[in-house]
């Protein structure tokens, strides 16, 4: 894939330099812990943990969280590959997520120096299009901004859509640019492919198509004629295939949004709005990116209305009046005019009406990749124009192009130390968002995790007041670990308490139900302990020590058989085998069943990591429920 023109000691140079630098600046994130949602989609994911190369354990890890259909198998798959090699080692995910990293800044690299090349009429000679790449390549890959997608593993899915879709847009100039036609079909199966891969990965890469016609427009044609006719003839078979691989998904995710807003604390409309404000935030973070303004959940007040806050409506013209400027000046200026396009489309995604939450500083990898290539244009022109003065000009800019490098690169490496654990990520996180409940209340668990049990209640009791960013339910996670904690202490009446309010907050919450019913059997209420159970499983049938407290419950109010029918439905879903057992040789001691009831404390005795997840067995499942004997 070496451009045109270009030698490969000029190219292994400059990949040689983003390197040394990209790894200089992440030196100290290797070993950064989990964070958020690397538990639910990678620790608590059952799915991901291959242990073997079969095509039942790809098929599995590919399945995302649940075994229903994911949007994002690839990034998925990569994790199951990850816990393969190394469990869950986090310097493993950490050394992957990095090698994409810069395998996306060498791709990326490519790309602006080809297309600088398409326009050296306009730009000037191979020597200032390789320093326009090196240096709007360089500023992105270690830019502050994109830890959050680097170091926070989960956002793994975030970089892998990037490098394959930049790939697919690599390919696709390739393809454009080549003479012969076994080679134009070539780069255009491979852009197919990339495509494809870039989908599989993450709904971002949805945009890619819009991408592509804009790139072949304002860079390839240069807004020379906007005639569809031949534009149809060579490009509809591709934008056809592009738009087909992604149309399934977008419609599901769209179905999904409708369902997100039940959860959130604003509406579409809001959203829209405020993610005006949102995306100049997100612009303003780019140009200067201090420590002190990242943080990974930003207080952004909502937008009511065009006019509250204010700051809406100034958002809204400044990005009316950007996509004016790349209307009328696409011809005279195509590649700035492209850069600020496709920094806003591709935020359309994630930063229109989809029932997302507000903002994530991960959601600028894609978009950003180009976001310095105007920046860089400036700076080559600079020393261009300047250059017959003498060198003392010349050398000010090198000197401050180092400056910007080595300032990103010093901001870099302190916000991956903010990263390196739970504590001081939300702790730095509660200090730049004080008014937001979720930093507080994962500052408190995460001091729980660690022992201070005081310190997280405390934390705990504190983020009830605040105000809830993203959705209505977070706050229901806080009143149930208030109830553990009144518990632990002993506490139980306003341990109780707070349960119920954890189970009012969150509708479709099961786990304070549970608890409740706990309570409420020990306490000897059992009529309100099943009632309480049966909500839980109606919310989560899945969960075998639902079943299992159910059936207890069942057994204490002289049910036997019915509390048979739960254990054994608790051994279907493969937890707590041992109880489960023992439950239902209990149940045959009810009913004088002595033989099962034997039979089945033998297997509670002897449950092993081999036999965990025996299935009854025929002589078993012959015993009669109502009578207790075993038939003929």
């Amino acid at each position: 894939m070496t451009p045109t023109g270009l030698s490969y000691q000029k190219y292994l140079v400059a990949f040689s330099l983003i390197l040394v630098i990209a790894l200089t600046s992440y030196s100290n994130s290797f070993f950064a812990s989990w964070h958020l949602d690397d538990f639910d989609n990678i620790l608590e994911n059952p799915n991901v943990r291959l242990e073997k190369f079969t095509v039942e354990g790809i098929n599995k890890a590919a399945s995302g969280i649940n075994t229903a259909p994911t949007f994002r198998p690839l990034a998925y798959l990569s994790f199951a590959l990850n816990y393969w090699a190394d469990g869950y080692n986090v310097f493993g995910y950490h050394v992957i997520n990095f090698t994409i990293h810069c395998i996306t800044a060498f791709i990326l690299f490519s790309f602006i120096f080809q297309t600088v090349i398409l326009l050296r009429q306009h730009l000037g000679s191979e020597d200032e299009a390789y320093s326009v790449a090196l240096i709007a390549t360089i500023m992105w890959a270690i830019h502050p901004i994109q830890v959050s997608a680097v170091t926070y593993i989960v956002q793994r899915m975030a970089v892998l859509v990037a490098m394959f879709y930049i790939l697919s847009m690599v390919f696709y100039l390739l393809a454009r640019t080549s003479q012969q036609p076994w080679k134009q079909c070539g780069f255009y199966f491979l852009c197919v492919l990339s495509a494809t891969a870039a989908i599989a990965t993450k709904q971002n890469a949805y945009m890619l198509p819009v991408s592509i016609l804009l790139y072949e427009f304002i860079l390839i044609r240069q807004v020379r004629s906007w005639c569809l006719k031949p534009l149809i003839k060579k490009l509809l078979p591709l934008v056809a295939i592009l738009c087909m691989l992604g149309i399934v998904y977008a419609a599901s995710y769209v179905i999904h949004s409708a369902e997100a807003y039940k959860i959130r604390p604003f509406t579409a409309w809001q959203r829209l709005l405020t993610e005006s404000r949102v995306i100049v935030y997100y612009a303003s973070l780019l140009l200067y990116p201090v420590t002190s303004r990242l943080t990974s959940l930003h207080d952004m007040e909502l937008s009511t209305s065009v006019l509250h806050p204010w700051t809406t409506l100034p958002s809204l013209l400044l990005l009316l009046a950007a996509l004016i400027f790349c209307v009328l000046n696409a011809r005279k200026y195509p590649l700035v005019s492209f850069c600020i396009l496709f920094f806003l489309i591709n935020h359309a995604i994630e930063g229109t009406f989809i029932g997302l939450e507000i903002i994530f500083e991960h959601r600028n990898y894609l978009p950003s990749m180009l976001f310095f290539v105007p920046v860089a244009l400036v700076i080559v022109g600079f020393l261009d124009h300047y250059y017959k003065i003498g060198k003392l000009p010349k050398g000010i800019v090198g000197i401050a192009v180092a400056f910007v490098f080595i300032t990103e690169g010093i901001g870099t490496y302190t916000y991956n130390d903010i990263f390196k654990t739970e504590i001081s990520l939300w702790a730095d996180n509660v200090q730049k968002s004080p008014l937001l409940h979720r930093p507080l209340h994962n500052l408190a668990i995460s001091l729980m995790k660690q022992g201070y049990i005081v310190e997280g209640c405390t934390a705990l009791k504190r983020s009830i007041a605040l105000r809830a960013d993203a959705r209505k339910d977070q706050k229901a996670q806080t009143y149930f670990f208030l109830g553990q904690c009144d518990r632990v202490n002993g506490h139980l009446d306003t341990a109780y308490e707070n349960y119920l309010k954890a189970a009012e907050v969150g509708e479709k919450y099961a786990d304070p139900y549970q608890l409740m019913a706990q309570m409420k059997e020990r306490s000897g209420d059992l009529n309100a302990a099943e009632s309480l159970i049966c909500k839980a499983l109606t919310i989560d049938h899945s969960i075998a020590l639902y079943h299992l407290d159910y059936a207890r419950i069942l057994l204490k109010k002289g049910k036997p058989s019915l509390a048979r029918i739960e254990a054994r439905k608790a051994l279907r879903l493969g937890g707590a085998q041992q109880d489960a057992y023992t439950l239902i040789a209990k149940s045959f001691r009810a009913q004088n069943a002595n033989d099962a009831a034997e039979h089945f404390e033998y297997l509670a005795v002897g449950v092993s990591p081999q036999n965990t997840a025996r299935e009854p067995s025929d002589q078993d499942k012959n015993i009669d429920g109502q009578g207790g004997k075993r038939k003929p």
